[in-house]
């Protein structure tokens, strides 16, 4: 750990009740700022674009390291103030330092360059992440080109001749310009490429008539751009194509980023795991379609930067039915899992839904076996996905799903602290057995495939009656009491029955946690032989207004985790549902006690509203289709 790192810690840890994180972060840039104009000597590289910017400024340090010591941000840590803690590492007798410049938002990168000043640039890729935060493409240019204008004179703008967007960027700089890509047009090319796993990446590299193999530590023929670009800022900072070859075999992948990671028993990981920005995904596909393993999976967590127009459901179904052509098991995780469910088949591999990260390792302990190639793709942050590597070899406790710590697991002293997400459970489901009282309506008569069984979603027990997370319990309840069908109560689950419309209905309340439906409800279907085309779900749905109603055919739960587990445990989303919207127009409670806790008010006026027209709503679905129609 260096100084600036010791210093930066103990500041916060004695002053941040008093100043704050983000007054601390000030001091940082103002100091560097101060500092700045003292220090001439180190060659400032600053390295940006879409995509790749971390695995090239890794390159580029390495590359530059054999020249002279020098300085980088760590990780992926490039907001301002990372920044400024480079350049108050900055030394006269530095050879380099190297800093991944941001353009996360409109005048990102102005501010950037204004501290650190960079000598040389390399731009890497333009493609669609942090897209929310511009009104129009061309504002990410916009941000590139901020970078490329501020070089010296004397300086090097290094652009990717492949990518006509960022090619064209040459038309804002004084500097030298230096080219890479496949394209013959480029300075710096790339020829014979090879490497599909288990080799690692191999090229051979083209520079002003010299044609060099060089061989890297990479997985991936999507590293060539990058590659390409690391090489061509090394010649543009002095370095001979001999001098950047021989470095570039001594580069290991960034953690996180297409890291392999072999295992005792022989499985091999590849960890892509540090973020999922969807136009990666092709990438990973291409990987995987050429790797040689005797079995080939994928665990695919959060993604993100779906692009305009279509939402993350379709996206994930999408993508899916791609990645099934590429793999022998896909192993989906996180709040849209189950969207994956819909997508159609692909090919020849299969698909599995999870609730959580500790669900995934655990059926990855039974399913692995030596020679397994698994590819992890994720968002960290929401994810943790290097806990399934972490959890072959070490113990692993925390298994929180809502942490949002950007740090990496094998670095967080919570690793070792029990926790369990909210969808999974220890104890096996409540024992159902057939064992029931002579009264009772499915004794005589369970449900046939051609009958509806209305399943109220919600939480068992008096302290939650009345509250939003009831609401598709109390609806349920509702057209029982207006029937006059009495209730049977058992361990597992209570059950009315009767006629509607001359059909036959069961009605159905779940006795488990709303986030352990899933599990009870799989062992119902078994014992009672009930068909997922005959259960109807009713439940919340905070995504819509207090009182609103609207019915679904299928698709991902959607956030919802008592509908997630019900999905998982059957592994499909073809369940139909009737849903109560929950969200009030201001929200006064945290969320977690908003929805457990009784409706009052005007909140509860307007919640019984919306369970007069559910109950119409679910009187017309049944009585209007039949479960083989919903099917």
């Amino acid at each position: 750990m260096d100084l600036l790192t010791r210093l930066d810690r103990a500041l916060r840890w004695r002053i941040r009740a008093r100043l704050g994180d983000a007054r601390v972060d000030r001091c940082w840039v103002r100091l560097a700022v101060a500092y700045r104009p003292l220090v001439r000597r180190p060659i400032a590289v600053g390295v940006t674009g879409s995509g790749g910017k971390s695995t090239a400024k890794e390159l580029v340090h390495g590359l530059l390291k054999t020249q002279g010591p020098g300085v980088a941000n760590p990780g992926s840590l490039n907001m301002l103030h990372h920044i400024a803690r480079v350049v108050l590492a900055m030394c006269p007798w530095h050879h380099h330092a190297v800093a991944e410049l941001t353009e996360h938002e409109p005048g990102a990168m102005a501010r950037n360059v204004a501290l650190f000043r960079p000598t040389v640039a390399l731009v890497t890729l333009r493609r669609d992440d942090h897209s929310a935060s511009f009104d129009h493409p061309d504002q990410v240019l916009a941000e590139f080109a901020c970078l490329v204008a501020a070089l010296p004179a004397h300086g090097a703008a290094v652009l990717n001749a492949d990518e006509p967007d960022i090619a064209a960027l040459r038309v804002h700089t004084r500097a030298q310009v230096l080219t890479y890509g496949l394209s013959p047009a480029a300075d710096v090319r790339a020829e014979s490429v090879e490497g599909d796993w288990p080799q690692r990446l191999h090229l051979v590299l083209s520079y002003r008539g010299e044609r060099l193999l060089a061989q890297t530590q990479l997985c991936g023929r999507h590293w060539v751009p990058v590659v390409l670009g690391a090489v061509a800022t090394a010649l543009a900072c002095g370095m001979s194509l001999s001098q950047c070859v021989a470095a570039l075999a001594l580069q290991a992948p960034v953690p996180g980023r297409m890291q392999p990671h072999a295992t005792p028993d022989g499985v091999q990981f590849i960890r892509d795991d540090y973020k999922a920005p969807l136009w990666t995904l092709p990438a990973c596909v291409d990987f995987l379609r050429r790797a040689q393993a005797p079995r080939k999976l994928a665990v695919i967590g959060t993604l993100s930067d779906f692009g305009p127009g279509v939402g993350a459901a379709k996206r994930y179904a999408q993508w899916a039915e791609q990645l099934d052509a590429a793999v022998d098991l896909a192993l989906y995780v996180g709040a849209w899992a189950t969207a994956a469910l819909s997508g159609r088949p692909g090919g020849a591999g299969r698909r599995l839904a999870f609730s959580s990260v500790l669900d995934v390792a655990e059926y990855l302990k039974a399913e692995l076996r030596a020679g397994d190639l698994v590819l992890i793709k994720g968002t960290n942050k929401q994810d943790h996905l290097e806990r399934l590597v972490l959890n072959r070899t070490a113990r692993v406790d925390c298994w929180r799903d809502d942490c949002k710590l950007t740090r990496r697991c094998s670095e967080c002293h919570q690793l070792t602290i029990r926790s369990r997400p909210p969808n999974h459970s220890e104890a096996p489901p409540c024992p159902v057995g057939r064992g029931l009282e002579p009264e009772h309506p499915w004794a005589a008569a369970p449900p046939s495939p051609t009958e509806w069984v209305v399943v109220g979603m919600g939480n068992p027990g008096s302290p939650f009656e009345g509250s939003p997370h009831n609401l598709g319990r109390a609806v349920v309840e509702a057209l029982a009491q207006q029937q006059g069908w009495p209730w049977h109560r058992g361990a597992a689950a209570h059950v009315a029955c009767g006629l509607l419309g001359g059909r036959r209905v069961s009605l159905l309340l779940p006795q488990a946690h709303m986030n352990l439906t899933g599990p009870l409800l799989q062992t119902l279907a078994r014992e009672w032989g009930l068909a997922v085309s005959q259960m109807l779900l009713v439940h919340d749905d905070l995504s819509r207004p207090l009182g609103e109603v609207k019915q679904r055919a299928s698709g991902s739960a959607g956030g919802h985790r008592g509908v997630d587990s019900v999905l998982v445990a059957f592994q499909t989303d073809r369940f139909r549902r009737l849903k109560l919207g929950a969200r009030p127009e201001v929200m006064k409670l945290p969320l977690a006690r908003y929805v457990v806790e009784p409706l009052e008010g005007a909140l509860r006026v307007q919640a019984e509203a919306g369970l007069a027209l559910a109950v119409t709503r679910l009187q017309q679905m049944i009585e209007h289709s039949s479960p083989e129609a919903g099917a």
